[in-house]
């Protein structure tokens, strides 16, 4: 019993890892969104006042977003560690408690 329970959460930690790392690369999909939105003066047109600013804010969230990204990616590799780390020790630890009784 204490096995499978052992089993379900080193699948628990890997499974969250791996939404983690979906969650990050949907960051990434928003900064090559993102990227995709820079305009020049010429582009902005009777806009070109807002240029600057509307270039400003795209810098943010591209930068914001791959802060996200870079900390979702470490998030998850924490979590996988985590979990391997326990799967090895419990690998390691198991031979001293079968034949106890």
């Amino acid at each position: 019993m204490a096995g499978q329970l052992f089993s379900v959460g080193v699948q628990a930690l890997r499974d969250d890892a791996n939404i983690w790392d979906q969650q990050g690369a949907q960051m990434q999909q928003i900064v090559d969104k993102v990227n995709g939105l820079r305009m020049d003066r010429l582009q902005a047109g009777i806009f070109q006042v807002y240029v600057s600013s509307y270039q400003d804010a795209v810098t943010q969230v591209i930068g914001r977003a791959g802060e996200g990204q870079t900390a979702m990616h470490a998030v998850s590799t924490t979590l996988t560690s985590v979990a391997d780390t326990y799967q090895q020790d419990e690998t390691a630890n198991t031979h001293k408690f079968t034949d106890l009784h």
